[in-house]
């Protein structure tokens, strides 16, 4: 009985400390706490000591703290409700009344610089449990298998496709979270070009990418004279090629982006080669593509003739709707063709066209159309439509379908069974099946290494943005047109308050002119429909999950976190030293160039200044500070500095400002006050800002507990050993006891019987 009664002490020692109600929540989630409180009663909720809400059982009234959460909290009966939560929200809630508490970490998944990444850069994952840096994670890579770094901050280096698709998070069994990762590299095509004409040299990305371009050029070997345009990012006129007097080459005067072609004029024959583009990004990564230029000879006049797979690629090409078309075309856009034009019987592989300049549509010359300037127009729109829509329905572009980076796609030959069946994508083979073997050859599309194809069925998992195209089955010429989704923020989601300027992206990869509808935090819809709209100095109003709505079915969301800096007031006795408090509540996606320390009254004392260089990273930069000591090794998210042998003087207002990436910056005031030291000759109590080793120690985490409960329940344990060993010895003991005292009395029972029968006789 008194080992149970122990255990029970220990028990209730442990729910009282509060350390049991540890919530681990996502960015965006909610939670709700109860107060354990009878009814009719006054229930005061705060948070970190402040108050949230205080409620009169008896008349029902209530009153508003300050805190941040006051404006978004609900509590009904002894509940309370914290939805849409934030990092910011990390920490403890408690009720006044039955002293209860509840320590609650915000959990958010980010990549830094962004989850776009171009091919060899460097990048960090993060999951970030604020408030508890020091809790293990387990990262699973795209492919399932487990990471074997269990830090809440992976570091990836040189990154290719095989880092690319979707990383997940797992704090909990109950808490994963996921961030999907694109790899882009520069794309091009060989071109080809008639003597004397003009060519565009193509170079672009497939699209945004998270690393700011920061330079780039063409260039040729071959033409050692030629003058070519560089690449240049400023703050007034960002991304824009700078040059000028280029005779032989065309450019794009305005802001780019991510296309970075230029165009050479009246090539001639000495021009053909090889041309190299070269792009270089933020952190040192860069790339390179070439493209090769052909000189071929000039077309006869006659029209061409092309075989009925390049038909469709001319229409590929036309790039105008049929809107577009109804309402431009005119009869001077057709023209008659030359009565000894080659007939199409003659060759019944191929179809005639001619490629109207005016339009750039491509009409069958078997409709033989003879139209007048003064026929009809009706009747050319509604030839045009129907042809159009013959040869888009041929063609298969009415199976279009939109999925987002990381979810999967499943698409149907319609072949009966034992038939043959040959995928591919973009003309390239994915995958060939014989229907009456059932064997297989693989084709080189990288889609081939993830394809899973099932009767006349072909799915397509993990999907990447370079999985966007078309994918066809060969037998029934059925297409499908696979658009990949993907939704970020540029420069990240984790954003400076009230300074920095912020770009949501919800791009579909190879069709940037859809529109889409956003929805912001509170619900309400966004007014314009792009796939990229610009957010300018970010408030918390900004703070929440932003949702992209590209279609009925496909909706996706991207979490924004605004934070400032922070600080408190702090005390501190003469002659002590104090540490000025200045930190972020988490990393931000901002890169931190620079910031410092000051104080206007005390224009004598020398803080040191904030430095980010590539081999040191961010540190404080100073030396020979007799007044201000800070950390010499590398900074993230805490800037404090420790003033020592605070005087009288001293007490005043000290600034600490930080400036990040493109021209943001964030500065917060602290006040230092100077008290009286306690009486008795004690050791006094430095500022709140100032904890002893000790204590610091006995509060460090340990597998989601503080040390001294740990020590605790050590303590208490061997207490409890002593106890059960001391119990059973005492127990063992009386028994034996027992047994000696039995044992005596039935001795002493057949002596008596003895000596009376002797007497007897």
């Amino acid at each position: 009985m008194a080992t149970c009664k122990i255990l029970f002490f220990l028990l209730a020692l442990y729910i009282w400390s509060g350390k049991c109600d540890v919530f681990y929540k996502r960015v965006g989630d909610e939670v709700s706490m109860k107060c354990g409180v009878g009814l009719n009663s006054n229930i005061d909720w705060e948070f970190n000591g402040e108050l949230i809400l205080g409620i009169n059982g008896k008349t029902g009234t209530r009153r508003k703290g300050y805190s941040h959460i006051t404006s978004k909290a609900n509590a009904h009966g002894d509940s309370l409700r914290v939805p849409r939560l934030e990092t910011r929200d990390t920490g403890v809630y408690s009720c006044k009344q039955s002293k209860k508490q509840y320590t609650v970490h915000v959990v958010s998944v980010f990549a830094k610089p962004g989850p776009v990444l171009v091919r060899s850069s460097d990048a960090e994952l993060h999951c970030d449990i604020t408030g508890n840096t020091n809790t293990e994670v387990q990262w699973l890579r795209p492919n399932g298998e487990g990471c074997k770094e269990k830090n809440q901050v992976i570091r990836l280096k040189s990154v290719t496709p095989k880092e690319a698709g979707q990383w997940t998070c797992q704090v909990r069994d109950d808490i994963i979270l996921s961030v999907t990762l694109t790899v882009v590299d520069l794309q091009t095509r060989p071109v080809n070009v008639s003597e004397g004409d003009d060519i565009e040299l193509p170079c672009s990305l497939p699209q945004n990418v998270s690393q700011r371009v920061e330079g780039g050029e063409w260039k040729a070997d071959h033409l050692p004279t030629f003058s070519f345009p560089t690449l240049k990012n400023t703050k007034d006129k960002g991304l824009h090629w700078n040059g000028e007097d280029l005779s032989k080459v065309n450019f794009t005067t305005g802001q780019l982006s991510t296309n970075f072609a230029v165009t050479l004029k009246n090539v001639q024959s000495s021009d053909e080669g090889t041309f190299v583009c070269t792009v270089e990004f933020e952190g040192g990564a860069s790339l390179s593509v070439k493209t090769t230029l052909r000189v071929v000879a000039k077309p006869s006049d006659a029209p061409a003739l092309l075989k009925l797979k390049e038909l469709k690629r001319c229409m590929d090409d036309a790039g105008a709707s049929l809107s577009d078309a109804s309402s431009s075309v005119s009869t001077e856009d057709i023209s008659t063709y030359p009565p000894d034009e080659p007939s199409p019987s003659q060759d019944p592989g191929f179809f005639s066209y001619r490629l109207v300049s005016r339009t750039r549509w491509c009409l069958p010359v078997g409709l033989k159309l003879h139209l007048s300037k003064k026929e009809n127009r009706m009747a050319t729109c509604k030839i045009l439509f129907f042809l159009l829509l013959a040869l888009c329905i041929w063609c298969g572009k009415c199976d279009v379908l939109y999925e987002q980076v990381g979810g999967e796609v499943s698409m149907k030959c319609g072949v009966g069974p034992n038939s043959n069946i040959d995928w591919e994508f973009n003309g390239e083979l994915i995958l060939g099946i014989n229907g009456k073997t059932g064997t297989r050859r693989k084709g080189y599309s990288h889609i081939t290494s993830k394809a899973n194809a099932h009767g006349d069925s072909l799915r397509v998992p993990r999907l990447e943005t370079r999985d966007t195209g078309v994918y066809s089955c060969k037998q029934t010429r059925k297409q499908y047109t696979v658009h990949v989704v993907s939704v970020f923020a540029k420069p990240g989601p984790v954003l400076v308050q009230s300074s920095s300027n912020a770009e949501l992206h919800c791009d579909i990869t190879g069709n940037t002119n859809t529109e889409v509808q956003w929805l912001r935090p509170n619900g309400e819809r966004y007014k314009e429909k792009n796939q990229v709209i610009r957010l300018t100095s970010v408030t918390s109003k900004e703070a929440g999950q932003w949702t992209c709505l590209v279609n009925d079915k496909l909706k996706l969301t991207i979490t924004l976190t605004v934070v400032g800096l922070q600080t408190r007031p702090v005390n501190v006795s003469e002659g002590d030293d104090i540490e000025l408090p200045c930190s972020l509540p988490q990393s931000v996606s901002q890169r931190v160039e620079g910031g410092e320390w000051k104080a206007d009254h005390l224009s004598k004392v020398s803080f040191p200044t904030l430095k980010n260089t590539n081999d040191k990273g961010l540190y404080w930069n100073g030396e020979d500070l007799s007044k201000v000591n800070f950390t010499t090794g590398q900074l993230s998210t805490n800037f404090a500095v420790t003033l020592k042998n605070v005087q009288s003087s001293d007490k005043g207002t000290f600034v600490c400002t930080v400036r990040f990436e493109g021209g943001a910056s964030l500065s917060v005031e602290t006040t230092l006050k100077i008290v009286a030291k306690p009486s008795g000759g004690q050791e006094p109590t430095k500022g709140k800002g100032k904890t002893s080793a000790a204590i610091k120690t006995l509060t460090k985490e340990v597998y989601g507990l503080q040390l001294w409960v740990w020590i605790a329940v050590g303590a208490s344990s061997v207490v409890l050993i002593g106890l059960i060993i001391v119990a059973v010895l005492f127990i063992k003991r009386n028994k034996q006891k027992k047994q000696r005292v039995r044992k005596l009395r039935y001795m002493r029972q057949s002596l008596t019987a003895k000596d009376y029968c002797k007497c007897k006789l």
